[in-house]
């Protein structure tokens, strides 16, 4: 049975799994990072290529979507709340790409579902290369906020602190906003320690310069598209969410930055 390239539903069995399909594929997306507009937009066009499902709505949040469409006079619906998230747009490139080979009859849906799995265990970075990578753009972040060649070995340091201690926070599952709290606490804190250790010239750089990477750029980059797209309350929401996490970590730096006088 090579259902996409005909382009046709035969059976409930067939509808329910390109529902299931369909739900996978937009969890997917939305949890790797993409916009709103462009999960209702995969997945419609998906759908409508298929020249006996009807009436395909799509209606996408940044952490829910619902997707239903009729087939055979019967109506089919699911949904999806995505309560976690991680940016990765590499793998929202590949499920573009899938999107489109499906949309053309390239692939069939039980080769679109091998090619989904294929994609969501593609391995990332490992967490090592993260934290030296990031640990190494730190002098330059800290030079760009005012920061001398004698910071670069101190930022280098605090974002070391930071993104291994991040990566250990994120194993336990807290909350975004406190993980995120917690991090910007941390690399301040390391930062105030060491500035009574050694001679430091310019530590609040050192501090911009530790959560940056905190800052939610991708969600505030979404959101505004998504408000531009006519998606209002999901670029709202994501604002806010961005206004919150921004908020944790200016509670987090500001505390610290008490403590210590």
């Amino acid at each position: 049975m090579n259902m996409m390239k005909n382009n046709s539903i035969s059976s409930d069995i067939e509808a329910k799994k390109l529902l299931n399909f369909s739900i996978k594929f937009s969890y997917s997306l939305l949890y790797n990072g993409a916009e709103v507009y462009r999960v209702e937009d995969s997945i419609n066009r998906i759908c409508k290529s298929f020249e006996n499902i009807k009436a395909v709505n799509t209606f996408a949040l940044s952490n829910m979507v619902i997707i239903s469409f009729v087939y055979n006079g019967t109506n089919y619906t699911t949904m999806r709340r995505v309560n976690d998230s991680g940016k990765n747009l590499e793998k929202i490139a590949l499920l573009n790409e899938l999107s489109r080979n499906i949309v053309s009859g390239n692939v069939d849906i039980d080769g679109a579902f091998k090619e989904l799995k294929n994609i969501k265990n593609k391995n990332s970075y490992n967490n090592l290369t993260i934290i030296l990578l990031v640990t190494i753009s730190a002098p330059f972040l800290a030079f760009i906020f005012g920061g001398t060649l004698g910071d670069f070995i101190p930022a280098s340091l605090a974002m070391l602190v930071e993104m291994s201690f991040l990566t250990y926070v994120e194993k336990l599952k807290l909350p975004s906003f406190l993980t995120i709290f917690l991090s910007a606490s941390t690399v301040t804190l390391f930062t105030m320690t060491m500035s009574r250790i050694i001679h430091i010239q310019n530590v609040s750089s050192i501090i911009i310069a530790g959560i940056i990477p905190l800052f939610p750029g991708i969600q505030i980059t979404n959101s505004m598209r998504d408000i531009l797209s006519g998606d209002i309350l999901s670029g709202v929401i994501g604002i806010m969410s961005a206004i919150f996490t921004a908020v944790s970590i200016a509670i987090g730096v500001v505390l610290m930055l008490r403590i210590f006088g």
